[in-house]
């Protein structure tokens, strides 16, 4: 979440618009709180609260989303984005799953009026998030980014420190390890809750990290953060951001 806008995926969002001939369309990305919006046509926000977003219904639907009519439907009607900004009526979504089988969001059109859907633009709706799970699988692939969290991974990690080393020979830099757990707590803690409490946590942390630290100083690696060594002297609040982070109480909340 919360990466840069990407043109192969705002090609995907404009192709949505312009095919159904909707006036919004957006891939949006669900964490425990929000949803954001990778790329979107028609709209000027980035992100709404989870609670509000349709696209909650979708991820948990295993196909198509259709909503004719969101003032007639008891799941929507109350819903801000329904009886506020941007009115909407009509919606259809596709949950983007990854190989995992983790929902990450969506790519869905909106309208502020009624309508249907037939199907032959429910399956080229289903075509275009194909497109768009092939565009995060690319990413993947590279091998720079994380699946769980979507932060960059070991392999940009080791990238980002030789790109610093030959940036600046001799100079001494820092890495910071943050260790969510150590790998004994992490067996323990999938044996006693299972593994997506544990993946939703990591989206947490993960979450709070980028809000907290610039994106270049985050990397994944294993289930733990790592803050590389940054090209900028930190500024007090991001030292404290830091010294917060690195606290005995952060390590070990009660």
């Amino acid at each position: 979440m919360d990466s840069k806008a990407s043109e192969a995926f705002d090609r995907i969002t404009r192709l949505a618009s312009c095919l159904l001939q909707v006036p919004i369309a957006a891939i949006s990305i669900v964490d425990e709180s929000r949803q954001w919006f990778k790329s979107r046509v028609g709209i000027d926000v980035s992100e709404t609260a989870r609670n509000d977003s349709f696209c909650t219904c979708t991820i948990e639907s295993a196909s198509v989303l259709v909503v004719e009519d969101a003032l007639t439907d008891p799941r929507f009607a109350d819903s801000l984005l329904v009886t506020g900004d941007p009115g909407i009526r009509f919606y259809a979504g596709v949950p983007l799953h990854l190989p995992s089988g983790h929902a990450l969001g969506s790519l869905c059109v909106i309208d502020t009026q009624p309508r249907k859907l037939n199907d032959q633009e429910i399956q080229l709706l289903q075509d275009l998030a194909a497109l768009a799970m092939v565009q995060i699988d690319l990413h993947q692939m590279a091998g720079r980014i994380n699946e769980v969290t979507r932060l960059p991974n070991r392999a940009q990690l080791s990238e980002d420190l030789t790109n610093v080393c030959l940036a600046r020979p001799g100079r001494l830099d820092t890495l910071l390890l943050l260790e969510v757990m150590s790998s004994a707590q992490l067996q323990s803690a999938v044996r006693a809750v299972g593994i997506p409490p544990l993946e939703a946590a990591l989206r947490t942390i993960a979450t709070i990290l980028m809000r907290s630290l610039p994106e270049e100083w985050i990397s994944t690696m294993s289930g733990k953060r790592v803050l590389p060594p940054s090209t900028q002297r930190p500024r007090t609040g991001r030292r404290t951001t830091l010294q917060r982070l690195c606290s005995p109480r952060s390590a070990n909340p009660s």
